[in-house]
């Protein structure tokens, strides 16, 4: 099987697979099957829909929802219209949820039912002309199938560069606003390359291989794994958010013989029951990413998987993996390299520099900064930002700290994770800096609301008390959730350590921060205290 296929731009992918194997199931969702000729019928009709509906190339849609086929249908739809997505993590707050669609001026918000807010009108985002459903019942709006399938079959023949926008991903913005990465064609399809000329076995697509998509696609590690899946023209299982026990269906029932997950998620699937019964022997690796592997955790996997690891280290601005650590080097024998980052990729250039921009020597801790096909093209509308994080000769800043080994591997340095030379907002300007700019929202300090207690339900506050934000003062209400970034990253911090140590989230790290179960809120948290593919 080709590892690498002719094509220059993301846009020429569906016509390339339909027309080499039309008939192979491209993305199986809930019961849902598309063929890769149907996938190419399907964007071309949102591509000829975003253009019926008034829009140019380089407009911005969004998209708020959970993991789903539609989602890559609607990615490649807008990328053959010329259209860029936004899409937007369904956990974060409403007050966040609206800045990043006022940010990214969305001309049609592509919405599941259970996360539409009455906040999306023109009066909030004037730029917002229409919506359209995702699922769920939305009477007021149109569904997505219903409105795909008006529209004409026909390619919609644009044109368009290798540097041309392809999606914009939000970071987290856990240091300040969300900022939106622009990610060209050329960053997809160049580190994809990057990745076959390793020549690693994890980095090689086989035609058999059945891929698992359960990593949230706002992030660049879930989109990023399924546009490599459709490139390499094998099959992906969506799974509509984490969960083991389905991710242990999909292994056993559809065949998934790779993923991408962080090593939280890993140790809930080898720590479920279920894992002692399932057959993993077609497996054939399991990449992670957003942390180390803790060895105890990595001999669990080992033991119960039977199969090859690998580790991805990179982040939103790089399009996803620039350094990697390959099986070959997750051993129990006691080598330092398991908590290394790995090797940068060929054509990825890393360098470590100190406060004043200048080289280190082997040994010594400096800031990682990368080279690569794979550097965004800026961020959006923020020429600032894109000046602080890219310099003139192309070097992005990661913010992160490591040093190299006598080996060549780069080695985070515990302890000086972020190294960046920005001021650090504290909660509560970070709320007002949000209210000011959205209009309202965020953390309000009201007696009445009450904290969060065991189980979720909310009460007064007792004396001494802390609420689930991590303070004394701020409280959750309806519809607004704290995010309250010093305490955020206090127990990031905090998870990170008991993950290092292979322990399960303490009650405390684990406590919701975003919305969702328990166990989702593991997850997040554990996915997020680093910035890794986040």
């Amino acid at each position: 099987m080709n590892q690498t296929i002719p094509i220059k731009t993301l846009a020429e992918l569906p016509a390339y697979h339909a027309a080499h194997q039309g008939n192979k199931t491209v993305l199986s969702f809930e019961g849902r099957n598309t063929t890769f000729g149907q996938f190419d019928t399907h964007t071309n009709q949102i591509a000829n829909g975003l253009i019926a509906m008034g829009l140019s190339p380089g407009d911005r849609i969004a998209f708020l929802g959970k993991n789903s086929d539609w989602y890559f249908e609607l990615l490649f739809g807008a990328i053959k219209a010329g259209v860029v997505l936004a899409p937007v993590g369904w956990r974060l707050a409403e007050p966040e949820v609206l800045f990043i669609l006022e940010n990214s001026e969305a001309k049609i918000l592509f919405v599941e039912h259970d996360f539409h807010r009455e906040s999306f009108n023109p009066e909030r985002l004037p730029k917002l002309a229409s919506m359209i459903s995702m699922g769920g019942e939305s009477p007021d709006l149109i569904p997505f199938d219903q409105w795909r399938n008006a529209q004409s079959k026909d390619p919609p023949g644009l044109v368009f560069k290798p540097d041309d926008i392809a999606i914009q991903v939000y970071t987290s913005g856990t240091t300040g606003r969300p900022k939106g990465a622009m990610l060209t064609h050329r960053n997809f399809i160049r580190m994809r390359e990057l990745l076959a000329a390793q020549g690693s076995e994890v980095s090689k697509y086989l035609p058999d291989d059945i891929s698992l998509l359960a990593m949230p696609v706002s992030h660049v590690g879930g989109t990023s794994t399924g546009v490599w899946a459709i490139y390499h023209g094998i099959k992906s299982v969506v799974s509509r958010q984490f969960d083991p026990d389905d991710v242990l269906d999909f292994i056993q029932r559809d065949g998934v013989n790779n993923f991408f997950l962080v090593p939280s998620a890993l140790q809930r699937i080898v720590r479920d029951p279920r894992a002692q019964t399932v057959d993993f022997s077609r497996l054939r690796y399991i990449i992670y990413g957003g942390g180390p592997m803790p060895r105890e955790l990595l001999a669990e996997c080992m033991r119960v998987f039977k199969c090859g690891f690998s580790q991805g280290y990179g982040m939103t601005e790089t399009c996803a993996t620039i350094m990697q650590l390959p099986p070959e080097d997750h051993t129990l024998d006691g080598s330092p390299r398991l908590r290394s980052c790995g090797k940068p990729l060929p054509g990825v250039e890393i360098a470590l520099r100190d406060e004043t921009g200048n080289p280190v020597p082997t040994g010594q801790v400096g800031e990682i900064v990368t080279r690569s096909p794979g550097n965004m093209a800026g961020y959006w509308r923020d020429p600032e930002a894109t000046a602080r994080t890219i310099d003139a000769e192309g070097w992005l800043r990661t913010g992160d700290a490591g040093y190299f080994d006598e080996d060549g591997y780069c080695r985070p340095r515990e302890g000086h994770d972020r190294v960046r030379r920005r001021k650090r907002l504290s909660g509560r300007s970070r709320e007002r800096d949000l209210r000011a700019s959205r209009g309202g929202g965020g953390c309000r300090h009201r007696r009445a609301l009450g904290p969060v207690g065991r189980g979720g339900e909310s009460r007064r506050r007792p004396e001494g008390r802390r609420f689930a934000c991590g303070s004394r003062r701020h409280r959750v209400g309806e519809g607004a959730h704290c995010r309250v970034q010093g305490a955020q990253e206090r127990r990031f911090r905090r998870c990170a350590a008991e993950e290092r140590r292979g322990q399960d989230p303490s009650p405390r790290t684990a406590r919701p921060l975003l919305g969702g179960t328990r166990q989702e809120s593991e997850l997040n948290v554990a996915a997020s205290w680093r910035h890794a593919f986040c």
